[in-house]
């Protein structure tokens, strides 16, 4: 509902920057919320439907990307952008939860009687591990074009 007017707007790049910014400071709020469950849930809402903008905007960009890849080399990879997207979530999920695990095991979590430490480990993966992916984000999204380049006749379809 959101994406598609702001990313026509503000373009790709801009957009998702301006998406992710926003998420961002919402996140940055949240640990100052804790107390509050109702304005805790209400400002996640409010990030979550912010870094939804980006994840719309995956397939518009994974689409420009399999054009662009045609453009240059003369041959559409779809099946292979599929399949290398799959393969990096996967990977994705599986150090991410592995990180959680080594963070938790750090901090000496024991589930029966949870520390400060652990607490505090908990609070770090939660609130910062988020937002040092939101800032990578931010810098990869930097480097994808605003505005696609246009078609070149040799690269459109016969007839």
């Amino acid at each position: 509902l959101l994406a598609p007017p702001l990313l026509r707007r503000w373009g790709m790049r801009r957009g998702n920057s301006l998406a992710l910014l926003a998420t961002l400071a919402l996140y940055l709020l949240l640990p100052l919320l804790e107390d509050d469950p109702w304005a805790f849930v209400a400002v996640y809402v409010a990030a979550s439907l912010c870094l939804s903008v980006t994840m719309t905007a995956i397939f518009a960009m994974a689409a420009a990307a399999v054009d662009a890849h045609e453009e240059r080399f003369g041959v559409r990879q779809e099946g292979m952008l599929a399949a290398g997207v799959g393969f990096v979530i996967k990977v994705g999920m599986a150090l991410g939860g592995a990180l959680v695990a080594w963070g938790l095991g750090t901090a000496g979590y024991q589930p029966e009687a949870v520390g400060p430490a652990a607490r505090s480990a908990m609070s770090w993966m939660y609130y910062a591990l988020p937002c040092g992916v939101f800032l990578l984000q931010l810098a990869c999204i930097q480097f994808y074009p605003e505005r696609p380049r246009p078609a070149t006749p040799a690269a459109l379809p016969a007839g």
